[in-house]
């Protein structure tokens, strides 16, 4: 393979960082012109649905794995993550769909788990090629994807002349699972990795633990972000919902960024965990990247924000929204300022720790959501939505901190 351009290469990490989130826009919008338009809503949210659950089968394995390779770097180590994540995180996700199942219709339950799998699947994937730094395959795994499943869309629309929400499930699994195979060969036959002598098998009950934790503990926390802008809508009105979903959308694109400087930095990271020799200047010079960026990133795309909303858009009282785009700013950029804390502390086996008070975060944002309707006098209360983000700013900075001493800890220790 001929080498790519270096400004090309240091590019690859943020760019393959930012795609899932963008094909899932893709999909989303995509789909909408040829499902049929009383499907719409219930495509929606499934499709919802399963990005959560696979939070909990996929992301969580996909970190551990991470901690898998720097012990032994293997094409085993990968399938063995990969077996896990379908067969343990699968069972856990499908025993939750049929709990959610009681009290959400679900109309295409088997093509949803079906998805849930072959993502979570995916997700292992892209942390085995993330930690061999083979982002060049990982793009080119993404657009492959995106290619297959438009042109099986296309395809039976063609043919069919319609497509319901349970084809699309279909096509966006087998879209997953084939461009996987195909990477997959392609690395294996150029790289010709030699398997281990180890068997393929289930990780230990250990590691199964710890990767459902992580994935539970990125679904209570991402939680947080499924719930706000419906507590926004319902508290503020039209008038905020429309200005928390066009901010949230524009800060939320540029949060790859910070992640594909960790992304860059997996290998050496887990590496140097395994091997408990704390490296401040690394770790220093990625908290300077990420710190980098958003002090660069954040408060120009506020001012884009302003300029956007006053331009384009009715607003009645734009002071009100200024200061709503401010706080929620400061709640997304500290978000991501302690991306590197909240890598470092589940390979550092302090996944529960995370899990606890990410937990907790969301039970409290839970119970601030349901205070309008115990509480009529609260339902005017105005003042919440520009406390809440504010609020959970500096718990997102209390929590880098904690998360950070957790760290040490665990190097003192060695």
């Amino acid at each position: 393979m001929a080498p790519l351009p270096s400004f090309v290469l240091r590019s690859l990490p943020i760019i393959t960082a930012a795609t899932p989130g963008a094909f899932r826009i893709f999909v989303i919008t995509f789909s909408m012109f040829f499902i049929a338009g009383e499907e719409v809503v219930a495509f929606s949210t499934q499709y919802t649905l399963a990005a959560f659950f696979v939070m909990i089968c996929g992301i969580g394995f996909s970190t551990i794995l991470v901690k898998g390779m720097a012990q032994e770097d293997s094409i085993n180590t990968f399938l063995s993550y990969s077996l896990s994540s379908v067969v343990v995180g699968g069972a856990v996700s499908l025993v939750a769909l049929l709990m959610v199942s009681w009290f959400l219709i679900i109309p295409d339950f088997l093509s949803l788990f079906f998805l849930i799998i072959s993502t979570s699947v995916y997700q292992v994937f892209r942390n085995y090629l993330i930690f061999k730094k083979d982002f060049y395959r990982l793009l080119v795994n993404d657009i492959l994807i995106g290619l297959l499943f438009v042109f099986c869309l296309l395809g039976v629309y063609v043919v069919q002349g319609k497509v319901d929400g349970s084809a699309v499930f279909v096509f966006l699994s087998f879209s997953y699972l084939a461009s996987l195979c195909i990477v997959f060969a392609w690395r294996f036959y150029q790289a010709r990795e030699a398997p281990s002598e180890d068997s393929v098998a289930l990780i230990s009950k250990d590691k199964a633990v710890s990767s459902l934790v992580v994935g539970m503990s990125n679904a209570a926390s991402g939680g947080v972000s499924f719930i706000l802008p419906s507590f926004f809508a319902a508290l503020g009105g039209g008038e905020i919902a429309i200005v928390a979903s066009i901010a949230a959308l524009v800060f939320s694109s540029i949060s790859a960024v910070p992640r594909g400087v960790i992304n860059n930095g997996t290998a050496a990271l887990s590496k140097m965990i395994l091997a408990k020799h704390f490296d401040s200047q690394f770790v220093l010079s990625l908290r300077y990247k990420v710190k980098l960026i958003i002090a660069t990133l954040f408060p120009s795309l506020t001012l884009f924000i302003f300029i956007y909303l006053y331009v384009f858009v009715e607003i009645d009282d734009f002071l009100a929204s200024i200061v709503f785009v401010a706080a929620l700013g400061f709640y997304i950029a500290t978000a991501q300022l302690g991306v590197v804390e909240s890598v470092m502390v589940n390979l550092c086996g302090y996944e529960r720790q995370a899990f606890y008070f990410n937990l907790a975060v969301f039970l409290g944002v839970i119970v601030v959501f349901m205070l309008p309707n115990l509480l009529p006098a609260m339902k005017n209360a105005f003042f919440i939505i520009y406390l809440l983000p504010i609020l959970l700013g500096v718990i997102n900075i209390f929590r880098m901190f904690w998360y950070r001493q957790l760290v040490g800890r665990y190097f003192a220790t060695a």
